[in-house]
């Protein structure tokens, strides 16, 4: 993963995956919105994708909440 898709994706467990206040979405909101940002910040989902495998597996091995 570049470590702008690394910084994106920490950054998204932190502040929304983990966060107290969003622990009622769901796993394919969560997906949705991570694919979002990256889209916005320009950075493929392939990317992404290519070091922590499909999202939804790698935000749910992320979860703590």
């Amino acid at each position: 993963m570049s470590d702008r898709a690394r910084k994106l994706f920490d950054s998204y467990v932190a502040e929304s995956l983990n966060h107290p206040d969003l622990t009622g979405l769901s796993m394919g909101s969560h997906v949705f919105n991570l694919s979002s940002a990256a889209s916005e910040a320009r950075i493929p989902a392939s990317e992404m994708i290519e070091e922590v495998g499909p999202l939804s597996q790698a935000l749910l091995a992320a979860r703590t909440c």
